[in-house]
């Protein structure tokens, strides 16, 4: 036990619905999935995970007989809560409530689990419903039933909940739909599933596929300008201070075996194809820098050896931009 959490009952009540303990050297909300010890085995064996909201959710859906479920204990979904999951599966779907601030809260998710290179679906609530009152609602079969039936893929989720009933046609709106849509897709940092995700927007929302790439391409270029500035342009081991008043740097270690042949690869045979199989099972080929630049993205991994970091941000920056290899 790391900490206690409740959940206020009355609808009238004029305070937060959910009640955490105070963050003390043990218990950091944000880096806690409430279920998660009980839910591990089950996320396994399933390779997936339901998100929900909060600690009733996750217990109506055991009871429920649905065990692969955590929630983020009535907080905004962290990057650490993230990684937690990731350990388990890269499957993620999500159950939030179907009222306005349910279905933000999952935008807000759906674009922090894309990033980190996860494979999300949704299963979309009626108006008025949560989890709990679902799985309280039905036996245990057909709240299986009713989850596996209504699951969809993130980018049907968007449309449906970002086009208003009466609003399909216009103009202005459908423009901010296919933006907003855009924006979750240039987040997946695997470049293959990007093109696969733009394919299927263009269906759903029947725009040209070269005009969504051309958005994409817009927003990730912005994307990768904001990062650069915030990276300093100076020589990390340069000393700004006059000579007299400069010290001996320590000399720089030498880099490691394993950064020696990725960047060996990288330089060498970068552009070599190379064929492996995906999540999906099917068999999947791409340049082997390509493969090496989205895996150490994805995990965020860096080179001890900073001539090596150099050379490994100049050439993610090329592929985060153009999508080719040197």
């Amino acid at each position: 036990v790391v900490g206690f959490g409740g959940r206020v009952l009355r609808s009238d009540a004029k305070t937060a619905k959910y009640l955490n303990s105070p963050e003390s050297e043990i218990y950091h909300k944000s880096q806690v999935l409430y279920g998660l010890f009980q839910a591990k085995q089950a996320i396994s064996r399933a390779n997936k995970v339901y998100l929900v909201e909060g600690y009733t959710d996750v217990i109506s859906m055991h009871q429920g007989g649905v065990h692969n479920v955590v929630s983020s204990s009535g907080t905004a979904l962290t990057l650490d809560q993230i990684r937690l999951i990731k350990r388990l599966t890269e499957h993620v779907t999500l159950l939030y409530d179907g009222d306005k601030a349910g279905i933000r809260a999952s935008f807000r998710g759906i674009d922090l689990l894309l990033e980190e290179g996860l494979y999300v679906r949704a299963v979309p609530l009626p108006v008025g419903e949560d989890p709990d009152s679902l799985a309280r609602s039905m036996d245990s079969e057909a709240l299986n039933t009713y989850l596996t039936e209504h699951e969809v893929d993130f980018i049907q989720f968007k449309v449906e909940a970002l086009t208003d009933e009466g609003q399909a046609q216009d103009p202005i709106r459908r423009a901010e739909v296919v933006r907003d849509v855009v924006q979750s897709v240039a987040k997946i940092p695997n470049a293959i599933l990007r093109e696969v995700y733009l394919r299927d927007s263009a269906q759903r929302l029947g725009i040209e596929e070269r005009s969504l790439y051309a958005e994409m391409e817009r927003i990730r270029g912005v994307e990768l300008k904001n990062a650069s500035q915030r990276r300093p342009d100076r020589d990390p081991y340069e000393d700004p201070n006059p000579p007299e008043m400069q010290v001996q740097r320590p000399q720089a270690p030498r880099p490691l075996a394993v950064e020696d042949a990725l960047v060996r690869v990288l330089l060498q045979h970068g552009s070599d194809r190379v064929k492996w199989t995906g999540p999906d099972g099917l068999e999947h080929e791409d340049a082997a820098a390509a493969l090496i630049l989205d895996d150490l993205s994805a995990d965020e991994l860096a080179f001890g050896h900073e001539p090596y970091q150099r050379i490994y941000h100049e050439m993610l920056a090329v592929w985060s931009a153009e999508e080719r290899i040197l």
